[in-house]
């Protein structure tokens, strides 16, 4: 905005109830001035009621002339879907009569938190579309990874979980979310490397990047441990077993066994004796 300079034809200067610069037809109540959108006024009075009126239509003096969310307009639709009084309305969300009545003539601006509550009793919401009328979806906010002084990644950069060996058996805090600078982040983007798109990855998605390089890294290790096991077991020959039937009613075999395929139990060691002594 520009300032208007003073006049000195154009009549006395304002009293100073409203924006004191001379603005001509100015009451001193500030509510009726004949020139709320003369570029320049910013008064206490006229000047900030000026722009509450052009935010609430939707429009800002000197911006673009483009709509946007009319925010009187849906107070008034949220009441008339509910059948609500401003009083109500108020009531319902715990705000003060004059707030809504403020709301409604542009004389004050709805907070973000006031809006979505406001829209939520007439089961309504806000949606962010693009160009191409897609829902835009915030980015992860609590879950997602932040850095070790407990900071949000900067949201510009692009973020991917990054694991190293020494993660994987030392301090889970070894693992991070690599942030590259623009110059790699660009030829990143350009090769298609990039993982987690337009999103940061959450601790549940670093968690199991983490998972995924442990298992990498073990999966030879596990599986040159099992080709061990089935050579021993294939180069073992089969004992063939040729105990009498009395060794199946002992723990292990009799000392007359020439099997001797199970080591002798001592009888005092025996599941139904203690003390060297069988119960009864």
């Amino acid at each position: 905005m520009t300032e208007t300079p003073i006049d000195a034809e154009a009549g006395p200067p304002c009293p100073g109830w409203c924006c004191g610069r001379g603005v001509r037809n100015c009451s001193r109540s500030g509510s009726n001035c004949a020139q709320l959108e003369a570029d320049g006024c910013r008064g206490s009075r006229c000047g900030s009621l000026a722009r509450r009126l052009s935010v609430a239509t939707g429009r800002l003096i000197g911006m673009s002339d483009e709509p946007s969310f009319d925010v009187a307009g849906m107070v008034r639709r949220v009441r008339r879907k509910l059948d609500l009084s401003q009083r109500d309305l108020a009531e319902r969300l715990e705000v003060a009569h004059s707030t809504v009545a403020r709301w409604e003539s542009g004389e004050r601006d709805i907070r973000s938190t006031d809006l979505v509550r406001l829209l939520a009793l007439a089961e309504l919401r806000l949606e962010v579309r693009d160009d191409e009328d897609e829902v835009v979806a915030p980015m992860h906010g609590a879950d997602a990874v932040r850095d070790r002084g407990g900071r949000q990644l900067p949201a510009h950069l692009d973020a991917e979980a990054r694991c190293t060996s020494m993660a994987l058996f030392d301090n889970p805090g070894w693992c991070w979310a690599r942030v590259p600078r623009r110059p790699l982040r660009d030829r990143l983007r350009e090769a298609g490397r990039l993982q987690n798109g337009d999103q940061h990855p959450t601790l549940e998605e670093v968690t199991e990047a983490r998972a995924r390089a442990r298992r990498r890294i073990q999966a030879p290790v596990l599986r040159r441990a099992q080709l061990r096991r089935e050579r021993s077991a294939a180069e073992r020959p089969p004992v063939p077993c040729f105990c009498p039937l009395e060794c199946e009613e002992v723990h292990g075999c009799l000392p007359e066994c020439l099997c001797a395929c199970e080591p002798r139990v001592p009888e005092w060691a025996t599941p139904w004796t203690r003390g060297g002594r069988k119960l009864r």
